[in-house]
């Protein structure tokens, strides 16, 4: 099984307006031209999708009140069997973007979302770094060992990217603190 996620975040005026509840949007999941799944938003803009075959697909989301349809394409396989970060943005002005697809296979991170302790699995020693929807780095650890906690009870719930840092390599993941 392989599996797409990502969020939806609102954006206004140059700043997130994290309060926004984003529950019930609809995200359809596209094979060839059929739709194979529908997913809907949690309150924190969360979706994933369960996908039994590789292959080619694309997620298109579709509001009312929005100005477009944004589609993003994403292709899983056995190389690529996890992709997460298919993020959109919802501007106040009517429009949607997408964001970057952030793809991972440096480290793994565990639960997400989570309340308290977030676990970080990789191979090599490093550091990360914890960003908020605004850009600033609330959390830099020493990664000394292939599983590490990482505690973000005192986060604010909210949606965080997390870098990781090794001298064989960098990658990104998101995750949600509840």
């Amino acid at each position: 099984m392989y599996t797409i996620e990502g969020y939806i975040t609102y954006q206004q005026a140059n700043k997130s307006k994290t309060d926004e509840n984003l529950s019930g949007i609809q995200i359809l999941l596209i094979h060839n031209n059929l739709v194979v799944e529908t997913a809907y938003t949690d309150s924190m803009g969360y979706y994933i999708f369960y996908v039994f075959s590789e292959g080619e697909y694309s997620i298109e989301i579709k509001l009312d009140g929005y100005s477009q349809t944004t589609v993003i394409n994403v292709m899983v396989n056995k190389e690529e069997p996890s992709i997460d970060g298919v993020n959109f943005i919802l501007w106040d002005d009517g429009t949607i973007t997408n964001i970057d697809i952030i793809r991972n296979d440096i480290f793994f991170i565990y639960p997400n979302p989570t309340t308290d302790i977030l676990y970080l699995e990789c191979s090599s020693n490093g550091r990360i770094l914890v960003f908020n929807t605004k850009g600033k780095m609330v959390h830099q650890q020493l990664i000394e060992d292939v599983r590490t906690e990482i505690n973000v009870s005192g986060f604010i719930s909210g949606i965080y990217l997390i870098k990781f840092e090794s001298n064989t390599g960098a990658g990104t993941s998101l995750f949600r603190k509840q």
